[in-house]
């Protein structure tokens, strides 16, 4: 069974709470199997991943931005990182933030369900190609629809 830590089910829960019903949804689950709302966990606590599935499947559904709503909950993650364990000085390059996150899905999951790859220089070299080279497409794309779409 692979488990996460608290903190991310509690950020799913604090971003739903706009949804009272998806809320009360997602945390009637919730209370189901540990007996605590998403603002009672231990934000270091270990919780089985089914919950923080439940809490995005739930959120996706009922906001209005549908399963975009998951790319928000992604985008608050380094900062509840941030706020919690912080992030260490020393990340300043694209590679040093690849090789960060790869290290903190460990340190933030963990059982028999959670498979650790290396990151191996040619790999972590390969992960930050497809990124800039998936960011040079986009800007290129936002480029030629300003120019020629107007």
């Amino acid at each position: 069974m692979a488990e996460v830590k608290g903190k991310f089910i509690m950020l799913a829960g604090s971003l739903m709470t706009l949804y009272k019903d998806g809320l009360a949804e997602a945390n009637k689950g919730l209370v189901a199997k540990t007996g605590k709302t998403f603002s009672e966990l231990e934000p270091e606590g270990w919780y089985d991943t089914s919950l923080f599935n439940l809490f995005m499947e739930t959120y996706a559904r009922y906001s209005v931005s549908g399963d975009r709503a998951i790319v928000t909950l992604g985008r608050n993650v380094y900062p509840t990182i941030k706020k919690s364990a912080g992030l260490p000085p020393h990340l300043k390059t694209p590679l040093d933030f690849i090789k960060f996150e790869a290290e903190g899905f460990l340190a933030n999951h963990r059982g028999s369900d959670v498979q650790h790859e290396s990151l191996s220089p040619r790999r972590t070299a390969m992960s930050l190609y497809k990124l800039l080279h998936q960011a040079i497409i986009l800007n290129f794309m936002k480029a030629y629809s300003l120019v020629f779409w107007r």
